[in-house]
């Protein structure tokens, strides 16, 4: 949308959201402009609102700000952080820097009852007690009105950090966004960014860490030069195949944010050159290494840009001439097909052409930036079109199109889960599409009864002993992840106890029970 001063460019996506969300909300009358409102007055918002208030809230003529958001919550009776956090991610990729949110919580640092809360959440947080998403929400927004604060011992600020990287990893869903962005605002103050660019940097360099992606890419939002060097160390060098990916990712953002400096440019050239002979790179390391190419300087990466030309298939020459997994041609009869089957299911005066929600699902499908993907995902789960799209995907993928198996993450329903289950077991199916579904499975709406895990598992070890293919001990390993997310403890002793396992399968089980209980209590809150 067209920059206007004071603008951040995404304020087009809010207000779809709080538009979708109205007018596909629980309550019919509320889909009348004049009867919303007319019941706007209440709750957090202390004065009326007018019609013309409301349409120029929907249409971006004028800015929603956190107050708007949350009265949307109320009126809807949404959970309090469903619009708001989805909300603060929009606006924290739009500004592409740390620090306070966009989104103004009209936090006075001179009231005493602020520090007074401010004090008792960080007491909190470096005890043996129990953190909800709010809190984190609550108390880095309180801290980043201090910049100054002096916390002791100065080790505070290394546990603080720590302790919410810890609980970051193995949440899922609001929890997860919350904690996303209090990372994000603790990056933007000074005492704290230094142990939190360490910590993550120590994740992803621990070999025995069975989530190193989310760690780096933390990274990628802030222009530290300690930051750029963890993420080159881990191109150049990388801890491990996951490692790679989360690096090349966060490579991918700091390229596009121009993080890196002339000299790191080059080295990554030379990294992903060596990529590009692999006839079967780990993960999604050719995409991203593709994606990469496209958004560098060209001075730095043109004879690399040219052989990766003569050595790629269809899909990254689509991403060097499209930025997109596919072809225009190929791509917009899918995106057709499921805007089309969410449009049927959908109830007036709403249904109709959507082009935010057309925008939204090319790039869940076809982004080949796995964050640019999943915030795509996020946000289309944060409306009514959850449920209809989930159940397109899932048409689709049982069809065997190019939706895969991390479009189901969270716009799935419960009952596309056995969908995803089939893609797990299923022989024959490419390498890429088995991963990618035992990866996500834990984190599609449901869950699975123990002789579904059971029986995947089976079917990967029995493949594993027989071929011993990287493919499926990664297929376990995704496995063994999703358990853990699941907090399926039983199943993982079980893994862990089994030694016909890999090594690397049941060190991944045993990290997972290694957690801390007030770190696992605390991650589903």
């Amino acid at each position: 949308m067209q920059h206007r001063p004071g603008w951040y460019g995404c304020e087009d996506q809010i207000a779809w959201l709080l538009r979708a969300n109205r007018l596909f909300g629980p309550d019919e009358r509320l889909t009348s402009l004049t009867a919303f409102a007319a019941a706007f007055h209440g709750g957090c918002w202390a004065r009326p609102a007018s019609p013309s208030q409301v349409s120029r809230w929907e249409t971006a003529a004028a800015q929603a700000g956190f107050g708007v958001l949350r009265r949307y919550e109320q009126l809807l009776d949404l959970p309090a952080g469903d619009l708001t956090a989805i909300a603060d991610w929009a606006y924290r990729k739009a500004a592409r820097r740390p620090g306070p949110p966009a989104l103004s919580r009209g936090i006075d640092p001179a009231d005493p009852r602020v520090h007074d809360r401010a004090e008792q959440l960080l007491e909190q947080a470096l005890s043996a007690g129990l953190m909800a998403g709010r809190d984190w929400d609550e108390l880095t927004a309180c801290l980043l009105e201090f910049p100054a604060a002096f916390v002791y011992p100065g080790t505070a600020w290394v546990e603080l950090g720590e302790r919410l990287l810890a609980e970051l990893l193995i949440t899922d869903g609001l929890a997860w966004l919350l904690r996303v962005e209090a990372v994000a605002r603790l990056l933007g103050h000074p005492r704290a960014r230094p142990p939190i660019v360490a910590a993550c940097a120590s994740l992803a360099a621990d070999p025995a860490c069975q989530v190193v992606i989310e760690p780096l890419a933390i990274l990628d939002q802030t222009a530290d030069q300690d930051a750029s060097a963890h993420v080159l160390a881990q191109l150049t060098n990388p801890t491990s195949d996951r490692a790679l990916r989360g690096a090349l990712l966060a490579a991918v953002e700091k390229t596009f944010r121009r993080h890196f400096r002339p000299d790191q440019l080059c080295a990554i050239a030379v990294a992903v050159a060596g990529l590009l002979p692999a006839a079967d790179p780990p993960g999604e390391a050719d995409i991203l290494a593709a994606e990469l190419l496209r958004l560098a300087p060209v001075s730095q990466f043109s004879p690399v840009r040219d052989q990766l030309r003569r050595v790629s298939g269809s899909t990254t020459r689509a991403i060097l001439a499209y930025g997109r997994t596919a072809p225009p041609e190929g791509s917009a009869a899918i995106v057709g097909r499921v805007l089309t089957a969410v449009t049927a299911t959908m109830p007036p005066p709403g249904a109709g052409p959507d082009s935010m929600l057309s925008r939204l699902v090319s790039d869940l499908l076809f982004s080949p930036n796995q964050n640019q993907r999943l915030f795509a995902s996020r946000l289309i789960a944060a409306t009514p079109y959850r449920e209809p799209v989930g159940a397109a995907l899932a048409t689709e993928l049982a069809a065997g199109t190019a939706a895969q198996p991390a479009a189901m993450k969270s716009v799935g329903r419960p009952a596309d889960r056995p969908i995803v289950e089939r893609f797990v077991r299923a022989p024959g199916l490419p390498a890429p599409v088995t991963d990618a579904a035992a990866w996500h499975i834990g984190h599609v709406p449901g869950r699975s009864d123990q002789r579904f895990w059971r029986a995947a598992i089976g079917v990967h070890r029995d493949r594993w002993q027989r071929t011993r293919s990287g493919a499926s001990s990664s297929a376990l390993r995704g496995l063994t992840y999703s358990l853990g997310i699941g907090q399926h403890a039983d199943l993982l002793r079980a893994i862990d106890a089994d030694t016909g396992l890999p090594g690397p399968v049941r060190t991944a089980a045993r990290w997972w029970l290694n957690i801390p209980d007030r770190i696992k209590a605390s991650a589903v809150r």
